[in-house]
């Protein structure tokens, strides 16, 4: 399996982040295996006098509960957690799209119910032979839902992007005229201010160099040299989407 996953993203610029290993990604499963484990004990402890019974209605519901768990535990928290489920923040991999900005909802459930193909014909058997073939160790979920494993590399929180749907930005005093960008323009700076915190820091800088200055020279918008470049692109970007009534 290659270290390296290339993304070629919708601005045609080819970025690298690392992927993660099948090791970690085993690690991880089993951290999470062991929660649903415990999760599932403790809901059939509280049915327990439920199916001393013996309704055949009861005993399938039960099962019916624990096999949803299982789909829902990995599905819910990659769609609320950003791609990582407690196993996986646990060893710092997280799962994004291919594009390399954060999944979608989406996306999380649909590449989870796939795990029912992962497991035929028993023992997680195409799942690992997939994973094994695959050059970024991709399992069946990952390759129809367009997502990937990587490393969390785990950015300073100084330039975390801020919340893109609502409020404010504290830097968008310093933005003056967006009457010339496009919608496409704004795609692409929202893209790269969902993607960044997740790069690592050399494609970081990258991307601003390749992506961000030459929309900042086109558009005039000042260089604060105090300020992180991000914090400006998302004054931007959050400007836009309110002058637009896209948010």
């Amino acid at each position: 399996m290659s270290d390296a996953a290339l993304i070629l993203t919708p601005e045609k610029t080819l970025i690298a982040i690392q992927s993660a290993s099948l090791s970690r990604r085993m690690s991880a499963q089993i951290v999470d295996l062991l929660l649903i484990f415990g999760i599932t004990t403790f809901i059939s402890m509280i049915m327990a006098p439920l199916s001393l019974l013996g309704s055949a209605a009861i005993e399938g519901f039960i099962g019916f509960l624990a096999t949803a768990l299982f789909f829902a535990y990995f599905a819910i928290f990659e769609s609320v957690w950003n791609g990582q489920t407690p196993g996986k923040k646990a060893v710092n991999i997280r799962v994004m799209s291919a594009d390399g900005t954060p999944i979608a909802p989406g996306q999380a459930w649909f590449r989870n119910l796939l795990r029912i193909a992962d497991f035929l014909p028993g023992l997680y058997l195409i799942g690992f032979s997939v994973a094994f073939l695959n050059p970024r160790g991709l399992r069946l979920g990952d390759l129809a839902a367009g997502t990937i494993v990587v490393e969390d590399p785990r950015p300073p929180k100084a330039i975390a992007p801020a919340v893109h749907t609502y409020g404010v930005h504290h830097f968008e005093q310093y933005i003056s005229n967006l009457n010339e960008v496009s919608l496409e323009e704004y795609l692409t700076m929202k893209r790269l201010c969902d993607r960044f915190p997740f790069l690592p820091v050399q494609e970081q800088q990258r991307s601003l160099e390749d992506i961000w200055e030459p929309f900042r020279e086109r558009h005039r918008i000042p260089h604060y040299g105090n300020v992180h470049p991000i914090f400006i692109m998302e004054a931007v970007v959050m400007k836009f989407s309110r002058l637009h009534h896209l948010v």
